[in-house]
């Protein structure tokens, strides 16, 4: 009898298994998954990484955006790339928080006094009197 060949484990699909998870789990989830996104994102608009890391966060980033990649693979890239990510959104937030309670929102009263200047409507055509430059045509 001939040995069986080994399968080739890159072809075939990732372990997806089933489970269900509730709605208030995928919303958190997405929450956090768009604040890594976002955070490598900005990273790399801000231009101050070397070659080496832009390739690191082009490589996270295109495994968080996929719709293939499964959930844990985007769970272990996020904490490979930001450690506790989730701690540092709680302080992200706090700091958020704080900035939008120094901001005050006062009514603005409109003023009485309003002008409206109506563009005219002139149809003006120059009659044969108007004057010309007598440049010499020599």
């Amino acid at each position: 009898m001939a040995p069986k060949k080994p399968k080739n484990l890159a072809s075939a699909p990732p372990n997806t298994a089933n489970v269900e998870i509730s709605p208030e789990a995928a919303q958190q989830f997405e929450l956090e998954l768009y604040w890594c996104i976002q955070q490598l994102q900005s990273g790399l608009r801000l231009g101050k990484l070397n070659p080496k890391q832009v390739q690191d966060h082009t490589k996270t980033l295109n495994t968080l955006m996929s719709k293939t990649a499964p959930l844990v693979k985007k769970r272990q890239v996020m904490r490979m790339a930001f450690g506790d990510y989730r701690t540092k959104m709680l302080e992200e937030d706090k700091k958020n928080a704080s900035a939008v309670a120094k901001v005050k929102v006062s009514k603005v009263v409109p003023s009485t006094k309003s002008v409206f200047v109506k563009k005219s409507n002139l149809n003006f055509v120059p009659s044969n009197n108007t004057f010309r430059f007598n440049f010499n045509n020599d």
